[in-house]
């Protein structure tokens, strides 16, 4: 067998190999790709990083938003992001009662309580930084997420330790669900129910984020679960009400492809797998098959070859991942026939 027909034969199975590892590995890959490189050769990525978010001693988590939009606000704490890195922390200490993130867990938990804004007898989160993926958005302005994945930690912070504080300060959460946008708060309340805004600003139109108004509902679900409380289940109903009647707005049509907001900015693959799981949930909480019929319809397109997404989405880091992937094949294929030719014997 000559070398010519060797290294065809090793050729071809470079691509094999690098198409089953990317199929299973490609997603995992390509998001440190993509973090890694972001600022160089991937600024112009179809689904780029948008913010890097670092750690503190204390376990509490902070984010350097990119510029974007004309906007650069730099280091900020982010009480939504707080809320899921705490949700991150439950798990492992949970399951095996590791001190050091319990501690994280508890430290999130009480920064989620004194950085929130008590007005009255409710309580939200103000964000007194603009936000750069809304450059319409004024300061200040709040969010349903932001509340709704609160109630998930303090739910859980309740139900680890039992006090209650957790609950005490859920409920005035809960209430910060009833106040409208025109008056400072993130409920958009109509005769079709009401919609809990990621992004809310009196002064200017929402942008009706699919996944944050979810989040909220699911948040508020939590809340329901342990307490049967009845303002609650009221908030619920008016937000699947709501999402229900719109939902539809955010289907792409045929390519199966789900919508980020109001304005049709299409999702990316992290916020339609997202998405899909938050409409499983929503179907396993209300048994509505309006949610499994979605469910089924944006999962479609998440189970096709690796290599065929990215070529649909213009998707530059998985690209390189691939590039990167085969070429690392070939040369370790080369380097090892080196290694047995050198201790064949002459």
């Amino acid at each position: 067998m000559t070398k010519k027909i060797i290294f065809f034969d090793w050729l071809i199975l470079s691509v094999i190999l690098t198409v089953i590892i990317a199929e299973y590995k490609g997603n995992e890959w390509e998001e440190t790709i993509r973090k890694g490189y972001y600022n160089s050769v991937l600024t112009k990525d179809s689904i780029p990083a948008e913010f890097k978010i670092s750690i503190d001693s204390c376990g509490i988590p902070y984010v350097n938003y990119y510029k974007r939009n004309g906007i650069t606000i730099g280091k900020q704490y982010n009480p939504t992001i707080i809320s899921n890195y705490a949700l991150q922390y439950y798990t492992p200490f949970d399951q095996s009662k590791n001190s050091e993130t319990e501690k994280y867990f508890y430290n999130c938990a009480q920064w989620l309580i004194n950085n929130l804004t008590y007005t009255d007898d409710y309580a939200l989160y103000i964000f007194n930084w603009q936000a750069p993926f809304y450059p319409q958005l004024q300061t200040p302005w709040t969010s349903g997420i932001a509340s709704g994945s609160a109630l998930k930690v303090f739910v859980y912070a309740y139900k680890n330790s039992h006090s209650e504080k957790y609950l005490e300060v859920s409920k005035r959460i809960l209430k910060g669900f009833y106040v409208p946008i025109e008056q400072g708060g993130f409920s958009c309340q109509t005769d079709s129910g009401w919609w809990f805004e990621e992004y809310a600003d009196k002064n200017a139109k929402g942008p009706h984020v699919l996944n944050g108004h979810v989040s909220a509902l699911l948040g508020i679900y939590d809340f329901y679960r342990i307490t049967k409380n009845d303002s609650a289940f009221f908030l619920f109903q008016q937000g699947i009400k709501a999402l229900k009647h719109s939902v539809h707005l955010y289907d792409q049509g045929e390519n199966n492809w789900s919508y980020y907001d109001i304005y049709k900015k299409p999702a990316d693959k992290k916020y339609q797998r997202t998405i899909v799981k938050q409409m499983k949930q929503l179907y396993a909480i209300t048994g509505d098959s309006t949610f499994y019929n979605y469910c089924i319809k944006w999962e479609t397109p998440l189970k096709e070859p690796y290599l065929i997404r990215i070529v649909k989405e213009k998707n530059r880091s998985g690209g390189l991942l691939v590039i990167g992937l085969w070429a690392g094949i070939i040369i370790a294929g080369i380097c090892i026939r080196k290694l047995f030719c050198n201790k064949s014997p002459s």
